[in-house]
């Protein structure tokens, strides 16, 4: 799975940032699923998913992604400078998993 982020400002919808969030190196298989309630809208599910934080005031973004039986890893970024996006921390990809599921 793909963990692509794009900065858009709300007024004008211009783009002014397109990066590459954190990714996984030990995640699930890539099976996906859709699943629809009762309005015909649709759901989408999947082994991992990335999260994205900004910090206020801060010019920071958290990028995390994890799969929720294998693996989580988390990078921070700045973009407090437009179209300057800089990864300013990485850390090591997280393995392992303490989810049980019973069926």
């Amino acid at each position: 799975m793909t963990n692509k982020i794009s900065i858009v400002e709300l007024e004008s919808k211009q783009e002014f940032a397109h990066f590459e969030g954190v990714q996984l190196k030990h995640a699930s298989s890539n099976f996906q699923f859709l699943v629809f309630d009762s309005n015909l809208t649709s759901i989408h599910a999947a082994w991992s998913w990335p999260h994205l934080k900004g910090i206020a005031n801060t010019g920071l973004l958290v990028s995390v992604h994890h799969c929720y039986d294998r693996s989580a890893n988390l990078e921070v970024f700045d973009v407090s400078l437009r179209g300057q996006e800089k990864k300013i921390f990485s850390f090591e990809e997280v393995v392992g998993s303490r989810i049980n599921l019973i069926s």
